[in-house]
């Protein structure tokens, strides 16, 4: 459960520090919502890099999964140094002009309210899903490939069907999500579908509702009350 929380939680927090401070230099806001996304957008763009050319050039699993993971963890170490020498450096700057106060923001019990009944739903259907997770045909394929990535230590060179050996499979070679649910699986010391169904589905959910909170702040600048109700 440590390794989960680890991987699915403090390591895209980490990753997004960064950028998220980076776009609030430019004017923007940091928020606990737009880290999370943007760390998870790092970590997705980072495999997608570095997979596509081991599976290409016929690469084992585990030697990418190592390679992988340092750079990943580089990543995330570089992304937190960094948004902090940025937040100390900005707090500098504050502390020279005379007369700069922190903005005070009042929100009403109501604002609350509806926040806290937005999260009460989300984490409703995300119970929902870990036990009642919706499995079809495709999980037939990309499962099967996430489990035979584990057990033979290949990517997309077997069968998902019947197991046979067929070489590169040049039709799915640049979708790795399959490979990236493997190598979470492998950090967290769990199956590969248990991980896609029980803890990757209710994550990517959250990370959807947290993505539709991130457009509703920017279609309701002016309106910010109205979020928790978009």
């Amino acid at each position: 459960m440590l390794l989960v929380i680890l991987f699915v939680g403090v390591l895209p927090l980490l990753c997004g520090l960064y950028p998220a401070k980076m776009e609030s230099v430019q004017g923007g806001e940091v928020s606990g919502t737009k880290i999370y996304v943007y760390g998870w957008i790092v970590i997705f763009a980072l495999f997608e890099v570095l997979c596509v050319p081991f599976v290409v050039l016929l690469k084992s699993f585990r030697a990418f999964s190592k390679v992988y993971l340092v750079c990943v963890l580089m990543v995330a170490v570089i992304s937190a140094l960094l948004s902090v020498w940025m937040w100390r450096k900005q707090r500098m700057e504050v502390a020279q002009v005379p007369g700069t106060r922190k903005e005070e923001r009042r929100r009403k019990i109501g604002y609350y309210m509806l926040w806290g009944a937005v999260m009460v739903l989300v984490l409703a259907q995300m119970v929902y899903l870990y036990f009642y997770g919706h499995m079809d045909g495709a999980d037939s394929y990309y499962i099967a490939q996430s489990v035979l990535t584990d057990y033979y230590d290949t990517m997309f060179q077997r069968d998902s069907y019947t197991g046979m050996p067929i070489g590169l499979d040049e039709r799915h070679a640049l979708s790795v999500n399959p490979i990236f649910i493997t190598w979470l699986a492998n950090m967290c010391d769990m199956h590969p579908a248990a991980m896609a169904h029980s803890v990757l589905a209710p994550v990517l959910l959250m990370l959807m509702y947290c993505v539709y909170t991130m457009l509703g702040r920017a279609l309701l600048k002016e309106h910010r009350s109205y979020v928790p109700v978009f």
